[in-house]
């Protein structure tokens, strides 16, 4: 067993918390278990001789894995099935990197950002039409974010939310849209179309 890559510690004189990304779980622990927990991260299977209970609650939340498991490989497929037996799909969709701010936290550095070409965006179109077609899809999410995906609202945006919504309505499929904006050109037309 090792430490799932996606734990994220934080610790204090209070204890220990841990959050694992991948399972969507967190433990507390008292500042005695945090420091079992630091004595033996490295060699997490020593921790079950000392601590059973706290050993086998950090497998069975996902917070130790097994040696060699790829966790990101195992997180797609654990997605690809959840999405097959309930029905609902994700699509997210970047049509640009371009932004219409210069925030101080953005990794972005607004230079040159091209947006999607009408070759990429008839292939989420498509993509989105042979998904539907396979009747597995119950209800379809469409998330856009970039930089800025309001940039490229008219040319992009709307013609792939137009064709979905129509695929969707045509197979009966829900369809639930997403976006990461800054809200900046979040206008009234857009809202209306």
């Amino acid at each position: 067993m090792i430490e799932s890559k996606y734990n994220l510690c934080l610790q204090d004189n209070t204890g220990m918390i841990i959050y694992n990304a991948k399972a969507d779980e967190i433990v507390a622990l008292n500042p005695h278990l945090a420091e079992l927990y630091n004595q033996y991260r490295k060699k997490p299977e020593e921790l079950s001789n000392h601590h059973s209970e706290l050993f086998q609650m950090l497998v069975d939340k996902g917070f130790l894995v097994e040696e060699g498991l790829d966790e990101a490989q195992y997180f797609i497929e654990q997605c690809e099935k959840r999405e097959e037996e309930n029905g609902e799909y994700t699509i997210t969709v970047n049509p640009t990197l371009a932004c219409n701010m210069k925030c101080w936290y953005c990794y972005e550095n607004h230079e040159n950002k091209p947006a999607m070409n009408d070759s990429v965006k008839q292939a989420v179109i498509l993509f989105i039409e042979k998904l539907l077609a396979t009747d597995s899809c119950q209800k379809l999410h469409l998330s856009f974010f970039g930089g800025e995906p309001l940039l490229y609202f008219d040319k992009i945006v709307l013609p792939i939310l137009l064709q979905a919504h129509n695929l969707c309505a045509k197979r009966n499929v829900e369809l639930s849209v997403h976006f990461t904006t800054n809200a900046f050109l979040l206008t009234h037309d857009v809202l209306r179309q």
